[in-house]
């Protein structure tokens, strides 16, 4: 068997394992991948790295598209579930308040929701799905 149909089995495991939500199975696939490395960090107040910052959304993609192992970004549009297929750890930076992680499952601190596959983070971001009494996400 070559090399690429072994990883390409791999990535499809990946991919059905994030889709049915098996979180332990998810975190090892992504190591035995060496997919746990990558992050997204998504900044909604002032704070980014200015030099290493993409603010436009045909950057950012370009980014995501050559596996580019850390992207920050103001691009709320460029944070999607698709991130999760593609081993992205995903950081966001509120306007006020502490750095969070994104996960799939279980974001109890965050939000009182599972986050899957099927949502559009886009969306719950806008919405202040993750707003608490000491941390505003949006501006």
């Amino acid at each position: 068997m070559k090399m690429e149909d072994i990883l390409s089995n791999d990535l499809k495991e990946l991919s059905d394992t994030c889709l049915n939500i098996d979180l332990k199975k998810y975190e090892e696939l992504k190591q035995k991948l060496g997919l746990d490395k990558k992050e997204f960090h998504l900044w909604f107040n002032n704070e980014y790295p200015e030099q290493i910052t993409m603010h436009l959304y045909s950057s950012v993609q370009d980014l995501i598209d050559k596996n580019e192992e850390i992207i920050h970004t103001t691009q709320v549009m460029a944070c999607t579930t698709s991130l999760f297929l593609k081993g992205y750890k995903i950081f966001i930076h509120p306007y006020i308040g502490d750095t969070f992680e994104l996960k799939l499952g279980d974001n109890t601190p965050y939000t009182h929701r599972l986050i899957n596959m099927g949502h559009n983070l886009y969306r719950l971001l806008i919405a202040g799905e993750f707003d608490t009494a000491d941390k505003v996400v949006t501006w």
